[in-house]
């Protein structure tokens, strides 16, 4: 199987591209946290967290 990926080129275009990745890993993991077996307050606490590790 070939696969072929267009890239953007101009520095805007890859920061969007950037930003729409973050936007979707930040989805997933908010997902995965949702479906874990804790308490509300665990999940929260869990966020900040990664909220906070990450800035």
């Amino acid at each position: 199987m070939n696969i072929i990926v267009h890239t953007p080129k101009d520095k805007t275009e890859k920061e969007a591209l950037m930003k729409r990745v973050a936007a979707a890993h930040a989805e997933y993991i908010l997902k995965y946290i949702e479906k874990l077996d804790i308490s509300a307050e665990q999940k929260s606490d869990l966020v900040d967290i990664i909220i906070r590790c990450n800035n």
